[in-house]
């Protein structure tokens, strides 16, 4: 990485004048990727500066036109000219003053829709004529193509963009601005958008059951390293980058201060900035994670014990000792070809001459048979030793041979020879790309995991992290302990990873103020979640509010309550099967009530006046208890169903007044005087 250079302005130069002198100093003094960065070319790989965590393959940016398309066409129109070369500028400017190990694909995107913003406004894509009026066409393309969240970021980088012009004196009318797209904000926790979010980003319990399955099943290589993957993901809330950078000696024990009890955990070097940590199993999950690494390690050993020869021997191709007297040979048959390159004893020279057909190497032919020389296949072998070897992750300076998840070439793929010597390092996509998909390499599909309409089960890596993340939030454990055990700098982050629903964290706190409550706490199940008002007044019902019984669909506006506290007794009453806080509750008011029926009876059999109303009161409302709770304990209603008894008639305005009348001999003077309905007072009549 060069040295800061910062590009300081004139003040009597045009603005026009300022974008040319910035440009040249970023073309001609900038070493940003690289001194001998291709500048002018519309395509620059970047490969080399941007090396993602266990990643392989290369990364380009494009200098092209902004495209409405989700999909961009191979043929890409290029920037023009003048633009072009400013947004080069920019990237490369930018990167030097705040470097990242993020591909500044958002940045390039601002300025991509600012060109054809400026085109379609102005008729030119002169930067120095970026205006307000552009940027909001530049934000009305953003938004049409991409998603809130990635609008709101690329709208960040677009008004970054204009106040760096604005500062550096680049713009013909200065202006300031600021992007019209709302952060997003995703804190509700109710209702069909925070269902299907929080069922995009977690895994369904079939899939996971599933996994365990496969773990105690697997024994190829592919299925054992990726099986055993996701059991080191389901013990702590890792990255996937994070595991496959994982080093051989990894883990560690240790008795703990406060129990005395041994601790098992893995040394582990966090993706996101955290510091380097030892992260502590949970007990349950200690054995799962010690098999899990057992059986990596099983796979993995003889790569790493080849990384170790290449070490020792830099230059020379790894040859076993049956192989030894073929080093050096001028004539290698086809048959022998595939004997040093693959990893088998059943050398076929078909399959030796196909192989070198593919990778187009120049043969020999001697009387019509085909040869060729040691030298030149050991160099072009060694050349497939992974990039940077023996170092394999410049940030620990961890080499090949220390790696956990290291394996001979091709050893993941069974349509593909085995390569007898030479290594490479495990990454996210040989994991990711069998774990979903249709193709024939899904986990899943070849084990019969399937889905109902007969697909293969489907998991994302990064799902496990976020279950976990959620388990840890709904169990009430510490903001800065989940940042911690997570690996993150900042307890900010921990927010993109919770989907507590507004289900769980009622029923935290009814489990708060509950005696009953104990101490193990879980993601509730979706059946009671709540819903919001619109999809309540489809289901035919207006008002609706939470009873200690389950829910009251009253009308409020139409009329007080005739019935008050005396819900059991009300036909608007709806109980949820399932439902355990409001479950216990009616069985504490079956047992009360079946002792206050009792008292009213001893008092109706000593004469005192009025028991015998109270009697009335109490078998009815024991009866229709001990309905409730039959339905409730009937194992042919399934859980979540809704129960609404029915059968009672509400005595109206008129018959209150009548029984008034008839006890007391006057009429009602106020209509608010209380009703003689009978009520449960504490169980005192």
């Amino acid at each position: 990485m060069s040295s800061v250079t910062t590009f300081v302005p004139r003040a009597e130069l045009t603005a026009r004048e300022n974008v040319r002198a910035f440009i040249s100093l970023c073309r001609h003094q900038l070493t940003t990727f690289g001194a001998k960065l291709p500048f002018e070319a519309n395509v620059w790989n970047l490969t080399p500066h941007f090396k993602g965590k266990a990643r392989h393959g290369t990364t380009q940016i494009y200098f092209s036109r902004f495209s409405r398309a989700k999909r961009s066409s191979k043929r890409r129109r290029s920037m023009t000219r003048d633009f072009g070369d400013f947004a080069k500028s920019y990237i490369r400017y930018t990167y030097s003053i705040r470097p990242s190990s993020q591909v500044p694909r958002a940045r390039l995107l601002a300025l991509q829709a600012a060109e054809s913003a400026l085109i379609a406004t102005s008729g030119v894509a002169d930067p120095t004529r970026i205006t307000a009026h552009a940027l909001n066409s530049a934000i009305k393309l953003i938004e049409d193509r991409f998603s809130l969240n990635y609008s709101y970021d690329i709208g960040r980088e677009l008004a970054a963009l204009v106040e760096f012009m604005r500062k550096k004196r680049m713009l013909a009318t200065s202006i300031t601005w600021k992007s019209p797209v709302p952060r997003p904000v995703h804190k509700s926790r109710i209702g069909p958008d925070f269902e299907a979010r929080r069922d995009k980003m977690l895994h369904s319990v079939h899939a996971l059951e599933a996994i365990a399955s496969i773990f105690r099943q697997a024994n190829t290589p592919s299925d054992v390293l990726v099986s055993s993957a996701c059991a080191m993901l389901c013990s702590a809330p890792d990255r996937i980058s994070e595991i496959l950078l994982l080093p051989d000696l990894c883990e560690i024990t240790q008795k703990s201060s406060s129990t005395g009890q041994d601790q098992y955990g893995l040394r582990w070097f966090p993706a996101k900035g955290g510091d380097p940590q030892v992260k502590w199993s949970a007990t349950i999950m200690a054995d799962v994670l010690k098999q899990a690494i057992a059986k990596i390690r099983a796979q993995t050993s003889h790569a790493r014990e080849l990384a170790r020869w290449y070490e020792r021997n830099p230059g020379t191709l790894y040859l076993p000792k049956q192989l030894e007297h073929l080093r050096g040979a001028a004539r290698l048959t086809m048959s022998e070809v595939h004997q040093i390159v693959f990893d088998t004893d059943e050398p076929d020279g078909v399959l030796g001459n196909t192989w070198c057909h593919q990778h187009k190497l120049k043969l020999t032919k001697i009387e019509g048979r085909a040869y060729f020389n040691f030298d030149s296949l050991e160099k072009f072998l060694l050349a497939l030793l992974p990039a940077g070897f023996p170092t394999a992750d410049e940030g620990t300076r961890m080499k090949h041979s220390e790696m956990l998840f290291i394996v001979q070439r091709n050893a993941l793929n069974s349509q593909k020879g085995t390569y007898r010597s030479v290594i490479e390092t495990v990454d996210y996509l040989k994991i990711a790309r069998r774990l979903s998909g249709a193709t024939v390499s899904n986990i899943f599909a070849r084990f019969g995991h399937l889905n109902a309409d007969g697909s293969p089960f489907s998991i994302r890596t990064h799902q496990f992290r976020h279950y976990l993340n959620t388990l840890a939030q709904a169990g009430g454990m510490g903001q800065l302990e989940i940042a911690l055990w997570s690996g993150r700098k900042s307890v900010a982050q921990n927010d993109a990873y919770d989907h507590v629903s507004g289900n769980d964290l009622l029923a935290q706190a009814e489990a708060a103020t509950t005696k009953s409550a104990t101490t193990t706490t879980a993601v509730a199940p979706r059946t009671f979640s709540l819903i919001p008002r619109a999809d309540w007044i489809k289901m035919g019902v207006t008002t609706g509010h939470t009873t200690e019984f389950g829910y009251c669909l009253h009308d409020f506006s139409m009329l007080p309550c005739q019935l008050h506290l005396d819900c059991i007794n009300c036909d608007e009453q709806v109980c949820v099967k399932g439902d355990e806080v409001r479950e216990t509750n009616i069985r504490m008011l079956h047992a009360e009530t079946q002792s206050l029926l009792e008292a009213a009876k001893s008092a109706c059999g000593e004469g005192e006046a009025g028991s015998n109303r109270w009697v009335e009161h109490q078998r009815v409302t024991f009866s229709r208890l001990e309905q409730l709770c039959n339905l409730l304990d009937d194992p042919n209603i399934p859980v979540g169903s809704a129960i609404r008894l029915s059968g009672v008639n509400p005595p109206t305005k008129l018959q209150q007044s009548s029984d008034i009348i008839r006890l007391t001999g006057t009429r009602a003077k106020s209509k608010t005087r209380p009703l003689l309905t009978p009520r449960r007072t504490n169980g005192n009549k």
